[in-house]
């Protein structure tokens, strides 16, 4: 999976925010769609100024038009500054709940106006794209895979709901840790 530009029209973004420029991506993968708004700021203080703003009228405008709840689960906004942010700045702007998931990338790396270098740190970010598994994990997965329980396992999570409601938070909690337990029977 990855993520490629996509021709949204940001203006309704624009008119609220006229210094900051955006852009838009979604994943190629249509079944985990993943959408991706990106706000670059010239500064940290119009960053704070206007990412609220932003934040709420990609929630009315984006997020309250998609036809399931998964796709509107999966919305991002990446705010991007060419210098380094105040880190009470970013944790605030991070762990904002309210209806995106926030990601601030900050500092001299992202000075520059080229989506491809912005691109490369969502997909880290969002896809895990950095990760390398080691040969332990390797395996692990082929001791897994012959597993007649996790293959049951994973069939039963196919099913988990998706959703924000509390209930489903608890039941994914709960096969989680489950399967966790299972995991920790294969060493």
């Amino acid at each position: 999976m990855q993520l490629l530009p996509n021709n949204l029209d940001v203006g309704f973004l624009k008119s609220i925010a006229p210094a900051v420029d955006f852009a838009f991506f979604q994943s190629d993968d249509e079944r985990h769609l993943i959408s991706c708004f990106v706000a670059r700021f010239s500064d940290n203080e119009t960053c704070e100024k206007y990412w609220r703003l932003i934040n709420n009228e990609i929630a009315v405008e984006y997020q309250s038009s998609l036809p399931d709840e998964f796709l509107s689960w999966n919305i991002y906004l990446a705010l991007v500054t060419p210098s380094a942010m105040d880190k009470h700045l970013k944790y605030r702007i991070e762990n904002d709940r309210f209806a995106l998931r926030k990601l601030v990338l900050a500092g001299p790396t992202f000075a520059s106006d080229s989506d491809t270098v912005v691109r490369e740190a969502l997909e880290n970010s969002i896809l895990g794209r950095d990760l390398k598994l080691s040969d332990v994990v390797d395996g692990l997965c082929d001791q897994l895979e012959n597993s007649n329980r996790f293959r049951e396992f994973l069939s039963a999570s196919s099913k988990l709901p998706l959703d924000g409601k509390e209930r489903s938070s608890e039941i994914r909690r709960g096969r989680i840790n489950e399967l966790l337990e299972r995991l920790g029977s294969f060493s």
